[in-house]
């Protein structure tokens, strides 16, 4: 055997071979492979940082919230409620720190979602700050992540505002005009690491209080300007209505419910059972019960019975200063099976009652009347001239505790125990409208005092009468209601008003400092605060300034339970109203059917 294309090969032993005969022929292939990338569409996400969560580090919680969206379920009235729960979620938000090669170690604030619904309340909040690189008012967003646990990030290191705000009576006006002109309330408000302020999402919930301011004014968006003194100088430069207002609203907000014990504590402390009135004041009366503090004692009534509604006191002198008018006025109410009110009073009553009465269904509706003390626009007057008051009297503002008193309102229900009545419907039903006489109801002033609002409930003192006649010179005697089918009326508290707690008078007293910010105030807008121009430039009546001390204890004023209706015609209503005088200085009400 040959072995083809060799020579000189030497086999020896038993060796196996295999010779396979043909051609041989290799081949050389080069194989090119292109890998094409497909290029992704740029979306809104990739115009922020994503940042992966082991790159962040949480430094401390900041605030924490529970997030949740309910259906708005109509009442069919115009009004609104929450219904069954959508989704709901919860945010932490976070002070943290980004380490990474590409990010460098600085603070930021994040938001985190967790929970159920966790991404969808994530979009919404992205949609919503992902559109504020264009503005310096709202927070800034820095970077994203959109795992399981989705997170938005935020340049600087912020915190709510109300962690650092201390509260004060020029801060917070100027703090209501900051947040008109962010457009938001003050607790979506949130402070950086500098001090700048920036509209954001809702923090802590604040329990100081606040009402919007009513006009814009362009503020520095400056932690420092929050401080009092800075907000004075700068709220000092605007002289507009609409600021002076919001001063004067600002400080009636700053009223204390105070019971008289504070107020007048060494008097508190010197009665004695004999000084005070006997009876069972926290059954019998209990819309006294704010009025003073439980000691074991019985109701001082000595000491507070001729506390007027329409007299501001001062702690140490008694009475300082009157209204020239009784702030209020009688209303008609119809109350529907629901309990809802529906009123048909005030200043068109006499049209109305004309009108209405004679479709009046008392066996659908309950008649109750309701006298509306004007106990805002009371409060407003007396706290724009408390200048005024200390000046005139020598009296130290920093020492002395101004207050009135806020009564409930006083009413007229239909008795329970009333004589037959089918309505008033039924009474007209009973002859032609055009033969039908008309009859009057004459209102006496309501109760203008503490006592006399115990008489008033107790039935002491009258509180209305019919008459055929429109001067009221005769009454209907009981036999001619009887006919006539008029019904009883009783008195009573707040008839229109289901809430228990209004039901109660209390005593609203200014805080001392309150009444020096008003005097600095009224001397930088141009005003001497020892005269009433500054109540006149706020359109506010003057008060009469009086000066009469706390009555002796254990000498019961009856002033106001028999002079008292002769002082009432004394003062002037605080509107024209079509209800009419009856008779000329009596100070009686009227209205026809």
């Amino acid at each position: 055997m040959s072995i083809k294309n060799s020579s000189k090969v030497s086999i020896r032993g038993k060796p196996t071979l295999n010779n396979v005969r043909g051609n041989q022929i290799n081949h050389t292939k080069t194989i090119i492979t292109n890998v094409v990338s497909g290029a992704k569409e740029r979306d809104e996400y990739d115009e922020f940082e994503y940042v992966k969560r082991g790159h962040i580090v949480t430094i401390k919680d900041v605030h924490s919230q529970e997030l949740e969206d309910r259906e708005s379920v109509s009442q069919g009235d115009g009004s609104w409620v929450s219904g069954r729960l959508l989704r709901k979620t919860k945010r932490r938000i976070c002070t943290i720190e980004l380490r990474s090669d590409r990010l460098s170690s600085h603070k930021f604030t994040a938001f985190i979602y967790e929970d159920d619904d966790a991404r969808s309340f994530w979009e919404d909040d992205f949609r919503k700050f992902s559109r504020n690189t264009r503005t310096t008012d709202s927070l800034q967003l820095f970077g994203l992540n959109h795992s399981e646990i989705p997170m938005l990030i935020f340049h600087h290191e912020l915190i709510p505002l109300e962690h650092s705000y201390k509260s004060s009576f020029w801060g917070d006006i100027y703090l209501a005009y900051l947040s008109r002109s962010k457009g938001c309330s003050p607790i979506c408000l949130w402070m950086d690491s500098a001090g700048a302020l920036y509209r954001g999402p809702v923090g802590p919930i604040s329990h100081r209080g606040f009402t919007p301011a009513q006009e814009t004014i362009i503020v520095p968006s400056s932690r420092k300007m929050l401080e009092s003194d800075a907000s004075f100088r700068f709220l000092s430069k605007f002289k507009s209505e609409a600021l002076n207002e919001y001063v004067l609203e600002w400080a009636r907000w700053q009223l204390e419910t105070i019971r008289l014990n504070d107020l007048l504590p060494n008097v508190a402390g010197d009665l004695s059972s004999e000084d005070c009135h006997r009876f069972e004041w926290k059954t019998e009366y209990p819309y006294f019960e704010h009025v003073w503090q439980d000691t074991g004692r019985q109701f001082p009534m000595d000491l507070v019975g001729d506390l007027c509604f329409d007299t501001v006191y001062s702690s140490t002198r008694g009475a300082v200063a009157r209204s020239p008018y009784i702030n209020g006025q009688w209303m008609l109410w119809n109350m529907d099976p629901g309990g809802s009110s529906v009123g048909i009073g005030g200043n068109d009553s006499k049209i109305l009652f004309l009108d209405e009465l004679t479709r009046f269904e008392a066996k659908e509706r309950t008649l109750k009347l309701e006298f509306w003390f004007e106990s805002i626009e009371f409060e407003r007057d007396w706290i724009s001239q408390v200048p005024r008051f200390s000046d005139t009297l020598e009296m130290s503002e920093t020492e002395e505790r101004f207050f009135t008193i806020q009564p409930p309102s006083p009413g007229l229900r239909i008795s329970q125990t009333s004589r037959q009545y089918d309505g008033l419907a039924a009474f007209f039903r009973l002859c032609d409208a055009k033969e039908l006489p008309l009859i009057y109801l004459f209102l006496y002033p309501p109760p203008m005092c503490i006592s006399e609002l115990k008489h008033w409930l107790d039935g002491d003192i009258p509180t209305h009468f019919w008459s055929l006649d429109e001067t009221g010179q005769s009454q209907m005697t009981e036999d001619e209601l009887e006919e006539w089918g008029i019904p009883n009326f009783e008195p009573c508290l707040s008839p229109t008003d289901p809430d228990d707690s209004l039901r109660i008078v209390r005593l609203h007293s200014l805080p001392p400092h309150i009444c020096k910010a008003l005097r600095d105030w009224q001397i930088v807008q141009g005003y001497d605060p020892s005269t009433a121009d500054y109540a006149q430039y706020m359109d506010c009546p003057e008060y009469e300034i009086v000066d009469e001390p706390w009555p002796e204890l254990g000498k019961t004023s009856e002033s106001h339970q028999t002079e008292g209706r002769e002082d009432e015609t004394e003062k002037e209503p605080v509107h024209e109203s079509t209800w009419w005088e009856a008779i000329p200085g009596s100070g009686i009400s009227a209205f026809g059917f």
